[in-house]
Formats: structure tokens, C-alpha cells, sequence
């Protein structure tokens, strides 16, 4: 948090958020709200010159005139709390730093994921084990307990053990802990994936809106920054 700025726009009564963050290889940006709150945001922001941009689908236009898009992917935003979540029978056990190893196994079959021993000790996972194996395991981008929520991130199943509801029960082991500690739970699944968002919504997850995000290359405001923008673009590439 301490590396992160939050602009707020108002338009007409209506709201908008802006988060500049700095990160690897540049900046991250997240923006929710109102178009037209967040558009004088836009414009009088000085973000970095590549960021890793996430926005509600619906502001894409909004955002493209200001940044070259690359990479745009979409996906649903599902939205749990304590009175719609459903628990389900679950083996999942919590998972902590000594399981770092298997953990990134597993990732390594399918995924591209990877985390540190640090992050397995400061975030919450749960796994799924079956013959000595890590099968499944499900886990958090975020916890954020004095606001009150957490992301779900890291679902994931061994290609050898999938079809047999592990990733159900890791992700409603993982919910049930987390709604012990805050009042909501979210987490970002690909629109076209129906099998991992008919478990979510068995669980009692919702789609509350659909988001954009890849990388972003900030026009700028003179005609120097649109030159930066387009070298930065070309080399990304």
C-alpha cells in the first residue's frame, strides 16, 4: 500500500476510483466507476508509461484513447459474501511455506503460476491431496482484512485428477476460511471457462461485472509522449 496513489473522480452525483501502483517492469493501474467520473481522472493523472491496466470492460473505449492497448484480455468479476455463500463438503487442508515445492510443482503442469515461500506464509491455501500428491489447490492474490476483503487467485488441478470435484472443494474450503475473517470475496475467471464458473457458482458465487486487462502504453499529452508511447509499444512487442 505504501507504494500506491487512489484518485477519486465525481461526475453528477456518480463515482469513479484510480489506482496507480508501481510494479515489475513498470506500473499497475486499476479503475472502477462511473465513465464519466473517470474520465477528467484520466486526464489529469500522470501514470507511468507502461502499466499493467485493469478496468470494467465497459470503460474500454474510455481507456484506449488515452493508452495503446496490447494483450487485452476479459474476464468476470464473481462476488461472494457470508449469507450466499454455500458450503460444500471439502478434503482441502490449509497449505503453508514447507509445501512451496509442491505447490509450484503442481503449477508447473498447467499453469505458468508461481509463488514464493513467503507469499504460501503471509496468504491463505488450501490443497487437495491424493495418493501423496498435491491434486488441486486453491488460493488468495490478496487479503485485505481491516477493509474487509480478499481475492481468490491460483485455482488450479492436476490434469490427472481433474473431473472429480477437487477444485469445488479447495475454493469452498479456501471461502469458508475467508469469510471467517472478512465480509467479501472475490475473484476473476475467464468468461468463456464454464467449468470453473459452474463451481464457483455452486458455491455461491455471482458475476457482479466484467473486466478488461493487459498492458497499457500511455499516449501522454505532447507530441514528445506520443513518440515515448510508440517506442515503448514497439519494443514491447
Amino acid at each position: 500500500y505504501a507504494r500506491t496513489e487512489w484518485f477519486e473522480g465525481m461526475a453528477g452525483g456518480r463515482r469513479a476510483l484510480l489506482l496507480l501502483a508501481s510494479g515489475a517492469g513498470g506500473g499497475l493501474l486499476y479503475a472502477q466507476g462511473a465513465p464519466e467520473a473517470l474520465e477528467p481522472v484520466l486526464d489529469e493523472v500522470r501514470p507511468f508509461r507502461r502499466s499493467y491496466f485493469t478496468f470494467e470492460a465497459a470503460h474500454e473505449d474510455l481507456v484506449h484513447r488515452r493508452f495503446m492497448l496490447r494483450q487485452i484480455q476479459y474476464l468476470a468479476r464473481m462476488h461472494v459474501d457470508g449469507q450466499r455463500f454455500i458450503s460444500a463438503e471439502s478434503r482441502a487442508v490449509p497449505l503453508g511455506p514447507a509445501e512451496v515445492d509442491r505447490v509450484n510443482a503442481l503449477y508447473s503442469t498447467d499453469s505458468g503460476a508461481w509463488i514464493s515461500r513467503r507469499q504460501l506464509g503471509e496468504q491463505s491455501y488450501y490443497g487437495v491431496w491424493e495418493d501423496g500428491r498435491l491434486a488441486s489447490v486453491a488460493g488468495t492474490q490478496s487479503i485485505s482484512r481491516p477493509q474487509g476483503i480478499a481475492v481468490v487467485a491460483n485455482v488450479m488441478t492436476h490434469p490427472d485428477y481433474r473431473d472429480r470435484g477437487y477444485a469445488t472443494q479447495c475454493v469452498g474450503a479456501l471461502t469458508a476460511a475467508l469469510l471467517r475473517e472478512v465480509r467479501d470475496v472475490v475473484l476473476n475467471v475467464a468468461p468463456e471457462n464454464a467449468p470453473a464458473i459452474r463451481v464457483y457458482q455452486r458455491l455461491g458465487y455471482r458475476e457482479v461485472c466484467r473486466l478488461a486487462e493487459g498492458w497499457a502504453f500511455w499516449r501522454g499529452k505532447s507530441r514528445w509522449d506520443r513518440v515515448l508511447a510508440a517506442l515503448y509499444d514497439w519494443f514491447g512487442h
